[in-house]
């Protein structure tokens, strides 16, 4: 999955980030125009490597975060079928066991994985890092003196947005594999 996340994260990054620099602001100057655009001149400034910047450090978050992600879920959602029927069989499971496993597996798949994805984010965002190592060196320096939320900044709207977003994933999964029969 790191293989396909990876050029489509850098592309949001970059384009989220584009007006970031004090010289881009100055002048005014808009790099990219659009996610195609941005993915263009990345593969001409680059080549393809330059489209999977990040994927060491993007394999790093994504096996904590899918393993936290489908085993709480499939824990979560047998344990709820469990409580309710006596059963650890989770294809037994309600939409809102669905629901509320979904969601929280959400949360957990974040909480494994956000120091890695504030890491990702940062060496994507530019040149400025040759490399993962480098953009975590450089945010322990900015965590000297106990500034350790810099690992954790725009958690609280990342959960916030995990659980609904997630339980919704996970419902709509399950009644789709049951409308297919599958």
């Amino acid at each position: 999955m790191s293989f396909l996340n990876c050029p489509v994260e850098l592309l949001k990054v970059k384009l989220q980030t584009q007006y970031g620099s004090a010289a881009a602001a100055v002048a005014g100057h808009k790099p990219y125009t659009g996610v195609f655009n941005c993915g263009v001149r990345t593969f001409q400034e680059r080549g393809l490597r330059g489209l999977y910047r990040g994927l060491g450090i993007t394999i790093l978050r994504d096996i904590p975060s899918f393993w936290a992600y489908f085993g709480l879920y499939e824990g979560m959602k047998a344990a709820l079928v469990y409580r309710r029927l006596g059963v650890t069989d989770g294809s037994k499971s309600n939409g809102l066991e669905q629901f509320l496993a979904g969601g929280f597996a959400g949360i957990s798949a974040w909480l494994t994985a956000y120091p890695q994805d504030v890491i990702k984010s940062r060496v994507q965002m530019g040149y400025k890092y040759k490399s993962a190592t480098d953009a975590f060196k450089a945010l322990l320096v900015e965590a000297k003196g106990g500034n350790w939320r810099i690992f954790f900044r725009g958690f609280g709207p990342t959960i916030l947005r995990a659980f609904p977003a997630n339980a919704a994933t996970f419902v709509a999964y399950e009644w789709t594999m049951k409308a297919m029969h599958l």
